[in-house]
């Protein structure tokens, strides 16, 4: 266990027909849920239970300009790109998500402080790195 641990490096990487480009974030919020269903038709009186799917879905941050990222997020009429991934790495491994989706695109430019970019996700595909 480390007690230490100041947080996570993580990579937006996004896959397009010019090649990969990876872009890191500063602050990355991500929670993975489980499904789970009983059965209610057996001759048990217990109810087994199953997984039954998983989702993912968080927000990263990230400081700075990030002009590039919306660039490579969004396509020429504003719409979220495809081919997203995004990789998160820390004490205990990481954890990939592919197929990656963008909820929204957010910039706080404070008038003190650091821009801003915020981008909350949904993933449909994940799976923990050197688990």
């Amino acid at each position: 266990m480390d007690q230490n641990e100041t947080g996570k490096d993580g990579e937006l990487t996004v896959e397009t027909p010019n090649g990969t480009r990876n872009v890191p974030f500063t602050n990355a919020d991500y929670e993975i849920s489980y499904d789970i269903a009983e059965s209610e038709f057996n001759d048990s009186m217990e109810k087994p239970s199953a997984y039954t799917g998983k989702r993912a879905a968080g927000t990263i941050e990230a400081e700075g300009s990030k002009a590039e990222l919306k660039r490579l997020l969004m396509d020429e009429q504003g719409m979220p790109v495809d081919d997203i991934r995004i990789e998160i790495f820390g004490s205990e491994g990481g954890d990939r998500f592919t197929e990656v989706k963008i909820e929204s695109f957010g910039r706080e430019f404070p008038g003190g402080d650091k821009t801003t970019t915020e981008i909350p996700f949904q993933a449909d595909k994940h799976r923990p790195i050197n688990l």
